[in-house]
């Protein structure tokens, strides 16, 4: 059903029922892997487009779990702050 939801949402969200063939998208079902996956992408974006070779994310001391393991999973530096 996810598979099937992904498919017809995306063309909507990127244009209308054709969408639009220069945009692309991906779907998560919310939680860790979205987080893992907004952190890879922000990550290579930043990458790509600024030359950012060594990227700091800064986090909450409270932020979920997620985030510390992306941070490793994708040698992005913590800096965490109080809440």
């Amino acid at each position: 059903m996810v598979f099937k939801h992904g498919t017809s949402s995306l063309p909507c969200a990127t244009g209308g029922p054709a969408g639009d063939p220069d945009v692309c998208g991906a779907m998560t079902s919310g939680g860790s892997e979205s987080i893992l996956t907004a952190v890879k992408a922000a990550r290579d974006y930043m990458r790509a487009t600024k030359g950012i070779r060594h990227p700091e994310m800064i986090i909450a001391q409270s932020a979920h779990a997620a985030f510390f393991k992306a941070a490793e999973y994708f040698k992005v530096k913590l800096v965490m702050v109080s809440t």
